[in-house]
C-alpha cells in the first residue's frame, strides 16, 4: 500500500484531494437531508415512471404513455428496482448511484483537460464542480447528473481516439453517446462535430467509415424499435421525442417585450388541430383531458401551435425585444445561471454567481488564445462550437438553469487548456530572454 502511494505523481495530489472533497460533501448532503429529499416535481415522476417500467415495461411519464422522453431513465431506473425494490432503500441506491456519476464526471473533467495539458491544469478545471449546485444537482433523481456523466466521457474518447484510433476508445464513444441520447434527444447531432473533428485531425478515413457504419447499426438497433413502438402508440413518426411545443411555448415568456396571453386570441388555433384530436379537448373549458396519453399528445401539439403564433406576433410587434430576448436574455440564463433551487447548509444559488462569472470569462479568454494555438485549434473548436449550438438549441426553445448546469464542463475544459496554453507562453517568452 505505501509503495503505491509512493508511486503517485505530485500531480496527481490535487485531482486526488479535490476527488475527496467531492465526495465528502455528498456523503454530508445525504447524512444532512437524507434519501428522500426530492422537489417533488420530475425526479419523483421519474422514479415513478421507473418502477412502473420495472414491472410492466411500460415507458410513462406522469402515469400516462409517453414519449415526451427518452427511455434511458427508465433503463437505469429499473435494475434498481428489481434489486432493492420500491422504499427507502430504493432511494438510498439512487441516490449513491447518481453521486458516484457526480465524482466520475468531476474526474473525466480531470481526464480530458489533462489530454491535452497536464495534472495541475486538470485539477483546476476539475475543482470548478466544487461549488454547492453541482452536489445539490447530484443528490437528485433527475436527467441532469448521468447525463453530463454520459457528455464528459465522449468528449474524453473523441480525444483519445484522435490519438490513439482503438477500438475501445471507439466503443467508449459509441456507449456514451448512447447513454447520453437515451437522456436527452438533444445531443443527437453530436457524431457530426465528431466527423468533422476527425477529419481535421487527419483519422484514417476508411477506418472511419467503418466505425460510422458501425456505430449507425447500433443506434438504428434502438432508434427503430423505439420508432416502430411510438408508431403503433401515436400513428405518428417520432424517432426520438415528442413535446417540443411546450419548451417552445415556454421560451415564448421569457426575456423582454413579449406579447401578454390577454392581447391574443387563441379561439382560432384550435381550428389547426386534427380532427379527431377534438375528442380529447373540452371546447366549454378550453383544455385536453391530460389522463388520456393521446390527450397528452395532442396538448403538446397544440403548445407548438400557440408557441409559434405568439412567436410570429412577437416578431410583427416588436422584433427589437425578441431579438434581445432570443439572442441575450436567454442565453445568459444557460451561461451564467446556478441549478441550484434550495439553499443546502444555507448557501444559495447566488453564492455561485462569482465562480460562474470566472469561469465563463477564463473560458472566453482561454478559447480566444487557443484558436492561435495550433496544436489545440481542432480541439477548441469542437468543444466550442458544440457548446455554442447547445446554448443556442436552449435559447430557441426554454432557457434554463437546469440545462445549463450540464453544459458548465466544457467551459471547465477549455479554462484548464487556456490555463496551460498561458503557461507554455510564458515558459517560452522566458526561455528566449534566457538565451
Amino acid at each position: 500500500m505505501l509503495k503505491r502511494l509512493r508511486q503517485i505523481e505530485k500531480s496527481q495530489y490535487p485531482i486526488i484531494g479535490i476527488l475527496l472533497i467531492a465526495i465528502i460533501t455528498r456523503m454530508a448532503f445525504l447524512a444532512t437531508y437524507g434519501p428522500m429529499y426530492s422537489l417533488n416535481s420530475d425526479d419523483v415522476a421519474y422514479v415513478e415512471a421507473g418502477i412502473r417500467f420495472a414491472h410492466t415495461g411500460a415507458v410513462t411519464m406522469h402515469d400516462v404513455i409517453s414519449a415526451q422522453i427518452m427511455p434511458g431513465m427508465l433503463y437505469l431506473l429499473a435494475p434498481f428496482v428489481w434489486l432493492l425494490g420500491e422504499g427507502e432503500l430504493l432511494w438510498w441506491g439512487l441516490k449513491i448511484f447518481w453521486n458516484i456519476l457526480g465524482v466520475l464526471s468531476i474526474y473525466g473533467t480531470y481526464r480530458c483537460v489533462k489530454e491535452l495539458s497536464n495534472g495541475y491544469c486538470g485539477a483546476i478545471g476539475a475543482a470548478l464542480f466544487l461549488t454547492i449546485d453541482f452536489t445539490w444537482m447530484d443528490n437528485l433523481i433527475l436527467t441532469e447528473t448521468p447525463f453530463m456523466f454520459c457528455m464528459i466521457w465522449i468528449i474524453y474518447f473523441t480525444l483519445r481516439i484522435a490519438r490513439q484510433p482503438k477500438y475501445r476508445y471507439f466503443w467508449g464513444i459509441v456507449a456514451t453517446y448512447m447513454g447520453a441520447l437515451l437522456m436527452r434527444p438533444n445531443v443527437a447531432p453530436y457524431p457530426l462535430f465528431l466527423f468533422l473533428y476527425l477529419l481535421v485531425k487527419h483519422y484514417d478515413i476508411q477506418l472511419l467509415w467503418r466505425q460510422i457504419l458501425i456505430a449507425a447499426c447500433v443506434v438504428l438497433a434502438f432508434i427503430v424499435p423505439w420508432t416502430i413502438r411510438n408508431y403503433i402508440q401515436f400513428d405518428r413518426f417520432i424517432p426520438l421525442t415528442y413535446g417540443m411545443g411546450n419548451p417552445l411555448l415556454l421560451g415564448t415568456y421569457q426575456g423582454v417585450g413579449y406579447p401578454l396571453d390577454e392581447e391574443l386570441d387563441y379561439s382560432h388555433l384550435i381550428e389547426k388541430m386534427p380532427e379527431e384530436s377534438l375528442a380529447y379537448y373540452d371546447q366549454e373549458t378550453q383544455t385536453w383531458d391530460l389522463s388520456s396519453y393521446m390527450g397528452k399528445y395532442y396538448s403538446l401539439e397544440y403548445d407548438e401551435l400557440m408557441a409559434k403564433y405568439r412567436m410570429s406576433v412577437w416578431w410583427e410587434d416588436d422584433p427589437a425585444s425578441m431579438l434581445h430576448s432570443y439572442l441575450l436574455s436567454k442565453p445568459k440564463i444557460m451561461l451564467l445561471g446556478s441549478f441550484c433551487w434550495d439553499t443546502p447548509f444555507g448557501i444559495s444559488a447566488e453564492a455561485n454567481m462569482p465562480i460562474r462569472y470566472l469561469d465563463l470569462g477564463l473560458a472566453l479568454i482561454g478559447s480566444a488564445i487557443l484558436l492561435f494555438d495550433r496544436k489545440r485549434r481542432p480541439e477548441t473548436l469542437m468543444i466550442g462550437t458544440f457548446y455554442a449550438f447547445q446554448i443556442a438549441v436552449y435559447s430557441y426553445s426554454f432557457a434554463l438553469n437546469r440545462y445549463g448546469q450540464t453544459l458548465y464542463f466544457m467551459r471547465f475544459i477549455l479554462v484548464g487548456w487556456g490555463i496551460y496554453r498561458v503557461y507554455e507562453l510564458l515558459k517560452e517568452c522566458k526561455n528566449r530572454l534566457a538565451n
